[in-house]
């Protein structure tokens, strides 16, 4: 569903999936090139001028007979990463310049092109007709990965020197190209997936490290309790978690926080 404008589609998605769950599908959709209270990761926000920009939401159904498993949900927001390098790489982007910055950043030529957020959904469902006492309401869940990319941002409209757009990286894509092939890319990632029984079978862990700009970088991670853990990122683990490895030959597996580059003298990540 395209909108004409939208505060933020995974708000709307969580507002529509808890009115009306039995509406909602796995790869159901919602996007807008006018996203006006947009956020991305620890709330911070994530706006652009009108019509430089998509903002796209995908729907997952999770716990539910032939669905994914919640366990595995964290691996969304990577398949839609890698839907979205595929997506870029077509449209004219360099194999070698599409990446992923964990947790959630795509970048291009070492700047930031998009970033995308995942928010767990959960419903309680009205008890059926002729139902006993004490019986269980069910729960019906999911997922929306939402994913903001700049499409023709120019330098004076990016909300940070580290950001880029497809324009400035001299990629000429109108926002219907880039979600009509984006949504290929992410049925046929989602399709690989669920073939698998939903495990994150080698071919998704290879792909991402393959395509990961963290890797053999000096990083500092931030996590979330305030702590610092400072090293090189030296693998990826079967859960999706960062390995990082200090100095002092220690490894630190990093399941959550922010990942910080060292960065080049002109914004880019080295």
């Amino acid at each position: 569903m395209m909108l004409d404008s939208c505060p933020s589609t995974n708000a709307y998605i969580g507002e529509q999936f808890r009115a009306h769950p039995e509406q909602w599908n796995t790869l159901d959709w919602v996007a807008t090139a006018d996203q006006t209270a947009g956020t991305g990761r620890l709330g911070r926000e994530w706006v652009a001028p009108r019509g430089t920009s998509l903002a796209l939401s995908v729907f997952f159904r999770v716990d539910q007979p032939g669905e994914i498993p919640s366990s595995e949900a964290t691996w969304l927001s990577v398949l839609c990463a890698l839907a979205l390098t595929r997506t870029l790489e077509e449209l004219g982007a360099d194999e070698r310049a599409a990446r992923l910055k964990w947790p959630n950043d795509v970048l291009v030529n070492g700047k930031k092109i998009a970033g995308i957020l995942a928010q767990f959904h959960s419903v309680l469902l009205p008890l059926h007709p002729g139902a006993t006492a004490g019986t269980e309401r069910e729960t019906s869940s999911g997922v929306g990965v939402g994913i903001g990319t700049n499409i023709s941002m120019t330098q004076d409209q990016l909300p940070v020197r580290t950001a880029t757009s497809l324009a400035l990286e001299g990629i000429e894509a109108s926002i219907d190209q880039v979600r009509e092939v984006f949504l290929k890319n992410i049925r046929e990632a989602f399709q690989t997936f669920k073939q698998g029984n939903y495990q994150p079978a080698a071919w998704l862990r290879d792909a991402v490290k393959n395509k990961l700009s963290s890797l053999n970088m000096d990083v500092r991670a931030e996590l979330p309790n305030g702590r610092h853990v400072y090293g090189q990122c030296v693998d990826l683990d079967n859960q999706g978690a960062l390995i990082i490895e200090s100095a002092d030959g220690q490894r630190h597996t990093i399941s959550a926080g922010d990942i910080i580059h060292l960065r080049r003298s002109d914004g880019a990540y080295a």
